[in-house]
């Protein structure tokens, strides 16, 4: 999160971690939040994210929609994972603030499922609102790394963060 700074998002994620544990994690994570303005996006957790002052949310196709989570957390920015560009549209005009798209590259937690490949991506971004596109914007990468741990795969995704250029 130090080195990413104030353009960065560092997504917590875990299907295994008891409830507690994830909040103890958020918990170390937002002060490192709070001292180098790096987004901590919490996943699926809208109760998690709340608690602790993460700047964001992340849901999945099995959470809260939108604006269910936002009705528990009306401040923080919340995004939504799409496989397909009619999910993406459909996140779009349900008031989220980002998609995370998957899967684009095959790893080893989607082993039966192909990459979209970067085509997806263009798609995506075409069907999408034109007057999000209008202004000029700097944007960082969009990087996923899937490591496997014992007989765990962990994974953190750096989120794609848009912003309107200022001056």
């Amino acid at each position: 999160m130090r080195a990413l700074g104030p353009l960065g998002a560092v997504h917590l994620r875990s299907s295994e971690a008891t409830g507690r544990r994830f909040y103890d994690l958020a918990s170390k994570l937002i002060e490192t939040q709070n001292e180098t303005g790096c987004w901590l996006i919490i996943n699926d957790r809208v109760d998690v994210a709340a608690s602790v002052g993460a700047k964001g949310i992340q849901l999945a196709s099995h959470s809260l929609r939108v604006h269910q989570a936002r009705a528990v957390a009306p401040n923080i920015p919340i995004g939504i994972s799409i496989h397909s560009v009619e999910e993406a549209v459909a996140a779009e005009s349900d008031g989220a603030a980002w998609c995370v798209a998957g899967t684009v590259f095959e790893t080893p937690t989607h082993e039966h499922q192909p990459g979209a490949r970067i085509p997806f991506i263009v798609d995506v971004a075409h069907a999408g609102n034109k007057s999000h596109y209008s202004k000029p914007r700097e944007h960082m990468g969009l990087r996923q790394f899937a490591a496997p741990v014992g007989r765990q795969t962990h994974s953190v995704t750096i989120l794609i963060h848009l912003r309107e250029k200022h001056g």
